[in-house]
């Protein structure tokens, strides 16, 4: 078995690939000089997106200390869930009943819940509960199906001083405290407030003009071109001048403005470059909702829109504008760092995997700096010469000895092992 270790030892790493190196990429761009130690970011451009990689596989940061470990993140909206507590109005409180106003509870809010706060102990109480939208009614059963009220309590064993009823949008709220022992002194009543609150995340926005293609009758076709490939974008707002309308779209995205649609009347060509269809839909404007949006999940240059107009007027074509959200690159440099460079943009290169964590607060905290401009990396090889590239042969040759050289020393032991067993037969 050793015999077989030190074979694969001399022969696996002729064939093994090596680290990346800067020569590697065919570009880098100078990252702003550092003087303290810290966790940085840098924004990852269009020009580095357009030349890199499907997910940025290919980016490495080197300094004059060596490779630089990173992770990348994309952007996004953040969602925070709040709540908060919004006191009630109490109108009046004749012995068992309190009407509660609900103040700026807005008519196409729903609510089925509020609370209240009180100083009394040991008590037991069903509320029945009404509602209007007018202090003097007419008022309607809210109670909860099946039930004659809400149970509220505070004893021993727990206290519960929630009032629930069915979802409702009335203003006013008619409460009736029914119970063996005396009247519970209220001192305020309140509802929870639910509300998200949005954090937009950093994007790009790229303006297109766009020109008309042409489309049989009323129908219009609009080509954008974004100028690079390799984009991905996440979303499409298209502006038009008119008001209002409602239209059938189909979007494509192509790398060529005059690539054909490809249907089953056509017979599929791997030469030609086809439209493909990205999204396909209504194109809805009203007053109050504003231009249409669209989807996107794609990084072809060129987006073509037709839109099925049927018996209304050409639609307005103002500009598009492509959104997405910004990829940005965090690292961690000791200060000593006296050149640090972004290389981009090669065909071997595969994903790295780093053992490198940062935690939220070094992210919220890094210090973000700047790209230089792009430039050409002299010492860019594309494609490394081997020896196996005018003599394919060789490769072949060597794995056939190696597994030549494996056939024999597997053959050698299981002989030793077969004498070995019949020696020891001979002996019993």
């Amino acid at each position: 078995m050793k015999k077989i270790i030190l074979i694969l030892a001399v022969f696996l790493p002729l064939i093994s690939f090596a680290l990346s190196e800067k020569k590697d990429f065919e570009y880098f761009k100078k990252i702003e000089k550092i003087s303290n130690a810290g966790v940085y970011q840098i924004d990852i451009d269009s020009e580095v997106e357009s030349k890199s990689k499907k997910f940025l596989s290919d980016l490495r940061i080197f300094s004059d200390e060596g490779e630089v470990k990173y992770i990348t993140k994309k952007e996004k909206d953040e969602y925070i869930k709040e709540k908060k507590d919004v006191n009630l109005n109490i109108i009046y409180k004749k012995g068992k009943e309190v009407l509660v106003d609900l103040g700026n509870n807005k008519k196409e809010e729903y609510i089925n819940e509020i609370f209240f706060d009180t100083d009394s102990k040991d008590f037991r109480k069903v509320i029945n509960v009404k509602g209007a939208d007018i202090k003097n009614g007419p008022y309607f059963n809210l109670n909860i199906e099946g039930k004659r009220g809400d149970l509220v309590y505070d004893s021993p064993e727990g206290r519960d001083f929630s009032i629930k009823f069915k979802y409702s949008n009335y203003k006013y709220l008619k409460l009736r405290f029914d119970g063996e022992n005396e009247n519970i002194n209220i001192k305020s009543f309140y509802r929870i407030k639910k509300n998200t609150k949005i954090i937009p995340g950093e994007k790009e926005f790229l303006k297109v003009k766009g020109f008309n293609g042409v489309l049989k009758g009323n129908d219009q076709s609009i080509i954008l071109d974004i100028k690079k490939d390799n984009l991905f974008f996440d979303q499409l707002k298209l502006n038009f001048l008119d008001k209002r309308f409602s239209r059938d779209y189909v979007l494509y995205s192509s790398n060529d403005k005059n690539a054909e649609i490809l249907n089953s009347s056509k017979r599929f060509d791997s030469k030609k470059e086809y439209w493909v269809e990205v999204s396909r839909g209504k194109l809805n404007k009203e007053v109050y909702t504003g231009n249409p949006i669209i989807k996107l999940k794609n990084n072809r240059r060129f987006y073509r829109l037709d839109i099925f107009n049927g018996d209304n007027k050409a639609l307005i074509f103002e500009d598009a504008i492509f959104e997405k959200f910004k990829k940005k690159i965090f690292f961690k440099l000791n200060g000593r760092e006296k050149e640090i460079k972004l290389y981009y943009s090669s065909p071997r290169v595969v994903a790295p995997k780093y053992d490198f964590y940062l935690s939220k607060g070094d992210l919220k905290n890094a210090k973000k700096l700047k790209l230089d401009r792009e430039e050409k990396n002299n010492y860019f090889v594309a494609k490394e010469k081997s020896i196996f590239d005018d003599n394919s042969w060789l490769i072949y040759l060597m794995i056939f000895m190696v597994i030549s050289v494996l056939i024999f020393f597997v053959y050698k032991i299981i002989k030793e092992s077969n004498s070995k067993t019949d020696r020891d037969g001979m002996q019993i």
